[in-house]
């Protein structure tokens, strides 16, 4: 009798390699069928472990972490190091890793020098860190040899299993619910940042502000504490409300074991604080040293961080006023009390704002917001004062009398005046005469000289007031104007006619009186006693 015999093996595990780590025991179902009977049966094939090598190990420089994974349960490792190189610019190691199993079998790699602050730790497997330390090797510095780390597994998964089976982490949440950051603050902690993993692996997280450049970022986490960074409590940086009111970060925690990354964006409000003033200008800023009483100097312009979001209003006050000068009212600078400009030369304390004496002045100005809480600031103000022409003061004549009967041309006296203004020239012109003769003016002036015009007669008056006015060759000119009072001294004078009266007690006669009465004598008669005068023309 022919037979027919079909066998269908049914693996179950899709795994193409046999691995005793993962699977000792595979199961297979055998059927055997013929013509008329279908036979099945199932048997159970076990896997014989062998000793399998570690693999994947890795030292850094820059950590001084050495990592390496081996899937066979309950090894040991044997850690070596042989200096495989010398070369003049550094020193190269060969790192090699043996397991306890049979055969033994081996994993190496290579690795430079490392720093001298820098301690090598091994990490097989589950990145267990062992601190290792070796006396015996020095070349710059201690090198590790014949170094044995003990680790088990726990027998019931293999490594692969149990990285595959470390879950990811869930979730990044703060200790508060809302996170916020003081205006202005520096050196400030604003939350504690954690991690949701059923494993409860450790993580490391970094934090990126978007609304901030790359070079200027204002937040760190440092020891799982979200904070300011050094930039801004150094002063580089500043939270500023008016500016960013909202920052947006991404928080991203990385597990460096088992390489598992977690992102999760946040936002963190800044609390809006009341900022005192930052600067204040006076428009314009100039004084011209002659101004009035009242004079309006300028108006007063602050700058606020708080502006314009606030709409915020100050109140001005003056904190130091040189001399009492000044007043304010809302926010104009005014002039309270202007320049003795009659007094300046003589007594400068009277003109404060006198360019000749000082080109500026400063003020101290208190400003106060009405924010809430209302704060204030000082700040000096300079008052630039300009020059002006200032008119001539102090006008004098050195001699104001003359002799009656003296002849014209002849010099009377001359004129001065001040002036603060150096190098400057004056005119100086007559402005009136009282009383007028009937041909003009009695005087004249030449330079800065009173000369007669005519000759003076005391009898006809004895003195005369003039107006003088004094102008320099400023821009625009300036002039004082005085009065002066020119004194004509009498002098005694022949008489115009003579008339011998022997006896002044007796009675004139009428022919004189009607030949004074008539003009045909002086009007000004003379009595002269008869020992008085002898003149032969009378006899």
């Amino acid at each position: 009798m022919d037979f027919f015999f079909l066998v269908v093996v049914k693996r179950t595990t899709d795994q193409s390699r046999l691995n005793y780590e993962e699977q000792n025991q595979h199961k297979i179902c055998v059927q055997f069928s013929n013509e008329t009977e279908l036979i099945e049966e199932t048997f159970l094939i076990n896997i014989q472990d062998i000793n399998e090598s570690p693999y994947n190990l890795q030292c850094s420089n820059h950590t001084g972490f050495c990592t390496v994974f081996d899937d066979d349960f309950n090894q040991t490792f044997k850690f070596e190091i042989k200096t495989i190189n010398h070369y003049e610019n550094g020193t190269y190691f060969e790192i090699l890793c043996t397991d306890n199993g049979q055969p033994p079998l081996s994993v190496s790699t290579w690795i430079k020098v490392l720093p001298d602050n820098m301690t090598l730790m091994f990490v097989p497997v589950l990145s267990l860190i062992i601190p290792v330390n070796d006396n015996n090797n020095t070349i710059d510095k201690q090198t590790r040899d014949n170094i044995v780390i003990s680790y088990s597994n726990d027998g019931d998964k293999t490594e692969r299993q149990r990285r595959q089976a470390n879950s990811p982490p869930q979730n990044i949440y703060f200790n508060i619910l809302h996170l916020t950051i003081p205006e202005n603050a520096r050196d400030y902690e604003i939350a504690n940042v954690y991690v949701t993993d059923e494993d409860n692996d450790n993580y490391v997280c970094t934090v990126h502000t978007y609304d901030a450049p790359e070079d200027s970022q204002p937040f760190d986490i440092v020891n799982g504490i979200l904070r300011t960074s050094l930039i801004v409590q150094d002063g580089l940086y500043n939270i500023n409300y008016e500016k960013i009111p909202v920052y947006n970060i991404t928080v991203t925690c990385t597990d460096p074991i088992h390489q598992y990354t977690i992102r999760k964006h946040f936002t963190i409000d800044v609390i809006d604080i009341n900022e005192p003033p930052i600067q204040l200008i006076l428009v314009p800023d100039t004084l011209p040293e002659n101004s009035p009483m009242d004079y309006v100097i300028g108006r007063f312009y602050a700058s606020d961080p708080d502006l314009p979001v606030d709409n915020q209003t100050f109140e001005y006050s003056i904190a130091m006023n040189p001399n009492g000068m000044f007043r304010i009212d809302n926010d104009q600078l005014i002039l309270k009390r202007t320049n003795d400009v009659e007094m300046c030369i003589s007594q400068p304390d009277l003109c404060p704002h006198d360019y000749e004496q000082i080109t500026s002045l400063l003020i101290r100005i208190n400003i106060k917001d009405n924010g809430q809480p209302s704060v204030s600031q000082k700040f000096w103000i300079q008052i630039r004062i300009t020059d002006e022409n200032d008119p001539p003061v102090n006008l004098q004549l050195n001699q104001n009398f003359i002799r009656e009967n003296s002849p014209i041309g002849t010099l009377i006296g001359s004129f001065s005046a001040e002036d603060q203004d150096l190098y400057q020239t004056h005119t100086y012109t007559l402005v009136n005469q009282s009383p007028l003769l009937n041909n003009g003016f009695l005087f004249v002036i030449e330079d800065n000289n009173l000369r007669l015009l005519q000759s003076p007669d005391y009898e006809l008056d004895s003195f005369y007031i003039i107006t003088v006015q004094c102008t320099d060759n400023g821009t625009p000119p300036a002039s004082i104007t005085s009065d002066f009072l020119i004194e004509i001294i009498d002098v005694d004078e022949l008489p115009d006619t003579y008339i011998f009266i022997p006896n002044p007690d007796g009675i004139i006669s009428d022919d004189i009186i009607n030949d004074l009465m008539n003009g045909r004598q002086t009007p000004r008669t003379i009595f002269l006693p008869q020992s008085t005068y002898s003149l032969p023309s009378l006899g």
